[in-house]
């Protein structure tokens, strides 16, 4: 099921943003990005080859880009080579309450209040039913 909702999300924030990073410390993700395939959206895997994908993001302005990063965003911005294409993309992140905002189109601010309801959230009639509210 989380497989299948993360493939969908990926599905949803690579049709809606140019550039998709997805950071992914623990490595649980891998595969799925491995998996993920949508027309038009170049996978791109950095370990440690920051400065390589700026200039492959670059040199293809129309291209989209599905950035996969398996260690843990920087702590500090200035420690990101990445952090103004970050900020110019979106950041996916692949945890039960934000899969949640990301099926909804739902801002991050809304995170702790899903995080705090998220029994309500396992159900699909229940997140279907609040989708159609929305």
């Amino acid at each position: 099921m989380a497989h299948k909702r993360v493939l969908e999300s990926l599905e949803r924030a690579t049709s809606q943003h140019r550039l998709v990073f997805w950071y992914d410390a623990a490595r649980e993700w891998e595969e799925e990005f491995t998996e993920f395939e949508r027309q038009g959206v170049r996978p791109l895997l950095v370990e440690g080859t920051e400065f390589g994908a700026k200039v492959c993001i670059a040199r293809h302005p129309n291209q989209h880009f599905l950035v996969y990063l398996p260690s843990a965003r920087p702590l500090r911005d200035q420690d990101n080579w990445l952090l103004d294409l970050v900020l110019q993309g979106h950041e996916f992140k692949a945890d039960k309450a934000s899969l949640a905002l990301q099926e909804l189109g739902l801002a991050y601010e809304f995170k702790d209040l899903v995080e705090q309801h998220l029994p309500f959230f396992a159900s699909a009639k229940r997140v279907q039913a609040l989708k159609d509210l929305i």
